[in-house]
């Protein structure tokens, strides 16, 4: 069974142009992809234990992203990240991680949060929220 380590991951995400961009570099943080069945309560009367039977839909949760801002001009995080959903025409972005041997997980997704923060003698951080919607694609 092989083993893989952060230096194994790719993180990538589509500029405003739809070029994927390479983030890898930036990401700080632990990244998950949390895959969700939906689920709904059907205990009825009488029962003492909860139930549920799943309704067919599943979900890939946010994905949380945070290292150090770059503003570089076309491939930086600030560039990248900071292009928030603004209407129901807004354009997803597709968000691909690759985990070590080539198991990946993709989706289009919409950016909902970004900041950045500073702190007096640290570097300045980035911090974005992407939603995914939509099909995953699981390799």
């Amino acid at each position: 069974m092989a083993k893989y380590g952060s230096s194994s991951v790719t993180i990538n995400v589509d500029d405003s142009g739809g070029v994927a961009r390479d983030l890898t570099q930036y990401i700080r943080n632990s990244v998950v992809a949390e895959i969700e069945s939906i689920l709904t309560q059907s205990h009825a009367f009488g029962d003492s234990w909860l139930e549920f039977l799943a309704v067919g839909l599943r979900k890939l949760g946010p994905i949380d992203l945070e290292g150090f801002y770059d503003d570089t001009a076309t491939s930086g995080p600030h560039v990248v990240l900071s292009d928030l959903a603004t209407g129901p025409a807004s354009i997803t972005k597709t968000i691909t991680i690759v985990w070590g041997g080539g198991k990946s997980v993709a989706s289009e997704a919409l950016i909902n949060k970004y900041a950045r923060k500073s702190m007096p003698g640290a570097l300045t951080e980035f911090k974005a929220q992407l939603t995914p919607t939509g099909a995953v694609t699981e390799v």
